[in-house]
């Protein structure tokens, strides 16, 4: 009997008093997916109407490519 009160203690202080705490992060962690679906969405349209590619290719898709790279000889490391 000890026990299960120290859970519903645990429980009512814990998750129900600080919901908030438990609640936020999720939501964080939702509304960042969001855009992730949305372009795994685009993506699924557009592979059916251009035909299968490489995970080299979804990858640059999800990233939208980079900036060009110009060679340069006393810079290597850009």
């Amino acid at each position: 009997m000890q026990i299960w009160k120290m859970y519903k203690h645990d429980l009512d202080e814990g998750i129900c008093m600080r919901a908030v705490y438990l609640l936020l992060p999720v939501l964080i962690a939702l509304f960042s997916c969001i855009g992730m679906h949305y372009k795994l969405v685009q993506l699924i349209h557009l592979s059916s109407s251009m035909g299968s590619g490489t995970v080299l290719d979804y990858w640059l898709y999800f990233i939208e490519g980079g900036k060009q790279y110009t060679f340069s000889v006393y810079n290597f490391f850009l």
